[in-house]
């Protein structure tokens, strides 16, 4: 299942009054229940890439892990669409089902306000957004997929998928706890626009800069603002906005 990029489906293609017969890849999106220690507390829906990711970090959103090693067993039966999760002690499982989309509110998981040096040129960006585009296989076969990158500046460190911007953004966050990344002076690089709860997601993750190709809400930039974190947006081509902590990006000399 973890290979399983795009499903083929034939489509009526019309262009200029012809219509053309034609197979098409559509993005694969399927339904996983999560049970943490023998109890239901959601369902994914999701595409099946990195879904070890996936729960990783929803559990540590949502305030259910504190730590990687706070999760002892991790199996995913692709047959039943089961996730079966055994973590260390007790933790707090909800009565009622919450989905990945949740703004998750300040109090459960604590944000630090970045204090990075980082600096970018526009060239840096520009290359960054390139990466990004280049390493999006799945959308260029698909055109159904969000992607969330995570840059030290110069190279792809990590590189999650989905059908769902906030499952991209929280298999990153998956990733990143994982792996141990510190991400202080790290950038997000995101393919969609960037709302308030996207916002909050790299803020979790810690990273200083967030570079998306779409445009960011005023929430978002409100948020990105409280935390330190340089926000840009409309990075398309040879052009962007800088919208919040522009001081760590200038232009070389």
């Amino acid at each position: 299942m973890q290979d399983n990029i795009g499903i083929s489906w034939n489509a009526d293609c019309y262009e200029k009054n012809v219509c053309i017969k034609e197979e098409k890849q559509l993005v694969p999106e399927l339904e996983y229940n999560l049970f943490v220690n023998d109890e239901y507390i959601k369902t994914f829906y999701c595409s099946p890439w990195n879904i070890d990711d996936l729960v990783y970090g929803d559990l540590y959103l949502h305030g259910q892990i504190e730590m990687a090693d706070d999760v002892k067993t991790l199996t995913i039966d692709d047959d039943a669409r089961e996730i079966y999760v055994r973590t260390r002690g007790d933790i707090f499982a909800r009565a009622n089902p919450f989905t990945s989309g949740d703004v998750i509110p300040a109090k459960k998981r604590a944000v630090k306000k970045s204090t990075s040096t980082l600096k970018v040129c526009p060239e840096d960006v520009y290359q960054l957004v390139k990466k990004l585009n280049d390493a999006s296989v799945k959308f260029k076969l698909t055109g159904g997929v969000h992607s969330a990158m995570l840059s030290d500046g110069k190279e792809i460190l990590y590189m999650r998928e989905d059908v769902g911007r906030h499952n991209a953004m929280e298999k990153l966050l998956g990733a990143v706890l994982r792996n141990g990344v510190d991400t202080k002076e790290m950038i997000i690089v995101f393919s969609g626009r960037i709302a308030a709860e996207i916002l909050e997601k790299a803020a979790i993750i810690g990273a200083a800069m967030v570079i998306a190709v779409s445009a960011p809400t005023d929430a978002a930039s409100k948020i990105a603002e409280h935390y330190g974190m340089t926000l840009i947006g409309f990075a398309r081509g040879e052009s962007f906005n800088v919208y919040t902590n522009p001081q760590r990006v200038g232009i070389k000399k």
